[in-house]
């Protein structure tokens, strides 16, 4: 955002009761007849969102009840798909192994058809997480993560929802922030 368009719509001073600043900023310069465009800065500077698992989990539980206090069905489709998600990361690792184990108490065709597509989906995911990691520049490595991350996110998609549907809200810096 160019300093003058910055000055222009009260800068943070305007949003600073905005949980989410930089969705309230860009709103604040699109309805002020500006142009906004969105770029990928990863050239210009680098940043880190959370440095510990505590941050990461109130500031991403933050983020998914924002985007879902307000849309019921939304909230459904992604509780329903965290749920997904958590069961993959602790099953999908598991089949390989359960399908050898058939194999050795006589599966046969079978045995090895369960072991051949596990591995072909685990190939797959491996293969898209680690071409994400290597065009983030970290170590393709972090692919090997993939059951504890899909875990983790199911958690905070499943903790975040239940904060939306009871009514409790989420915390944030401090200040707790409850469904309208």
């Amino acid at each position: 955002i160019r300093r003058a368009v910055y000055d222009a719509v009260g800068g943070h001073e305007r949003i600073k009761d905005q949980i989410v600043e930089d969705k309230a900023l860009s709103e604040q310069v699109k309805w002020n007849g500006y142009r906004l465009v969105i770029a990928d800065g990863y050239q210009m500077a680098r940043t880190r969102m959370y440095t510990s698992l505590p941050q990461m989990w109130e500031g991403w539980t933050k983020n998914i009840y924002l985007g879902l206090r307000d849309t019921p069905s939304m909230l459904l489709l992604g509780a329903f798909g965290a749920t997904l998600a958590l069961i993959a990361a602790l099953f999908l690792p598991a089949w390989p192994l359960l399908g050898f184990l058939w194999l050795l108490k006589g599966g046969g065709a079978l045995a090895l058809g369960v072991i051949a597509k596990s591995l072909i989906v685990w190939a797959a995911l491996l293969w898209a997480r680690a071409a994400v990691s290597h065009g983030l520049g970290i170590s393709r490595l972090y692919a090997l993560t993939i059951p504890l991350g899909a875990g983790l996110f199911a958690a905070i998609m499943l903790t975040s929802a239940w904060k939306v549907l009871s009514g409790q809200g989420v915390t944030w810096r401090g200040r707790v922030y409850r469904p309208k």
